[in-house]
């Protein structure tokens, strides 16, 4: 009686064994096939996105290049991998989607590339018909860097442009850095000499703002905008006595003794802050003339109203700082008044944008401001946020 016992025992555990090899054998082909599964997911996916990437401008092409021949090198890396690791399919399948999404982000990232800042700039109709007026928006503070450039080049297409008739300004800012300032200034004035250039102020167009808008023949305001702020600011952070609370010492080497000034690690000295008090006056000069010049009003006029104080839209126009009040509709009339023009469209330059840069915009707000730890001069209205 024992021994058919054994015997169903052996039968159990053979059939078991049958069994196990039965399913090792079911997973490791299941597993097999959801690998290549994924290579052809990859493979679709990869191939989509050279597909779009190819109609898109030159930049966007060569990313989708290499978008498509990482898909191959992820193909073969995931064939490879899965006729090689037959007796570990699960960490070939996890190799094979960190390579695939790896390589997507590196293409993404090429494709999310802004495109140079030279032209030519399409041109967009926001209404009329007739010859052209062309929108300029400088939106929010003064640009500086890769949008600076980007800005200059749309007022040196409109100056080459002969089928522009006149240019209509418009101003949302509340300023920015001096010299970015003079720079959007001086090509802006040249712009004027040749073409009608008229401003229209938005909510808030002060310090800078109004500076670059001194470029313009003419300046229109809504009654209740905030300008003015004529007047320069400089402000240094310090942050020595934090860096001393949480024991951190640095140790500064010099040649030259004021080498170090503006330095965020200490307090000027008087001598120090004598020469800051000095590019600040330069700077504040430089205003004064511009306003005076651009707006035809003597110096001594302008320095009267240059405390630094904002001045509401019809205050402006009542001093002579604007022509009349008005929007951006009156200014793009005014503008195709200047220009003789009986009917108009106002057109507005464009540029193509990166896959993503339309969700966070073209640079970085966080990395900018008065929390950077460094000495900054601008023109610039601090109270903004009242309006």
């Amino acid at each position: 009686m024992t021994i058919p016992s054994n015997a169903a025992t052996l039968d159990d555990k053979s059939a078991s064994r049958d069994s196990d090899s039965d399913f090792e054998a079911f997973s490791a082909l299941s597993t097999s096939r959801l690998a290549s599964a994924s290579c052809a997911s990859n493979d679709v996916t990869f191939a989509a996105l050279a597909s779009t990437a190819a109609s898109a401008e030159l930049a966007a092409s060569s990313a989708a290049v290499f978008a498509s021949r990482a898909a191959l090198a992820a193909s073969a890396a995931v064939s490879h991998f899965s006729s090689a690791s037959a007796k570990a399919p699960s960490a070939a399948l996890a190799l094979a989607l960190f390579l695939g999404v790896a390589l997507l982000v590196v293409g993404l990232g090429r494709l999310t590339a802004s495109p140079p800042a030279q032209g030519p700039w399409r041109e967009t109709t926001l209404y009329g018909q007739g010859e052209k007026v062309l929108l300029l928006e400088l939106l929010g503070e003064i640009p500086s860097g890769k949008a600076l450039e980007r800005f200059l080049s749309q007022v040196r297409q409109a100056r080459e442009d002969e089928g522009v008739r006149a240019v209509v300004l418009y101003v949302e800012s509340p300023g920015g850095g001096v010299t970015e300032t003079e720079a959007l200034h001086r090509a802006l004035r040249a712009l004027a000499q040749e073409k009608p250039l008229v401003a229209s102020l938005g909510r808030v167009a002060a310090s800078g703002g109004y500076y670059v808008a001194t470029a313009a023949r003419e300046i229109l305001v809504p009654p209740t905008a905030v300008t003015g702020s004529i007047g320069v600011v400089g402000y240094l952070p310090q942050v020595g006595e934090l860096l001393a609370k949480v024991g951190v010492r640095v140790e500064v080497l010099k040649e030259g003794r004021l080498k170090d000034m503006a330095s965020p690690l200490r307090p000027l000295t008087p001598e120090e802050r004598e020469v800051v008090q000095g590019l600040l006056r330069e700077a504040y000069e430089l205003f004064v003339q511009r306003v005076a010049e651009g707006r035809g009003m003597p110096r001594e006029k302008v320095l009267a109203l240059a405390d630094g104080r904002i001045y509401s839209g019809k205050q402006a126009v009542a001093l002579g700082l604007a022509d009349r009040e008005g929007y951006l509709e009156d200014a793009a009339r005014r503008a195709a008044e200047l220009a003789g023009l009986k009917a108009f469209r106002l057109v507005r330059y464009t540029r193509p944008k990166g896959l993503l840069e339309g969700l966070w915009g073209e640079e970085v707000p966080w990395a900018q401001g008065l929390l950077q730890a460094r000495f900054r001069v601008e023109y610039r209205y601090l109270g903004g946020g009242l309006w």
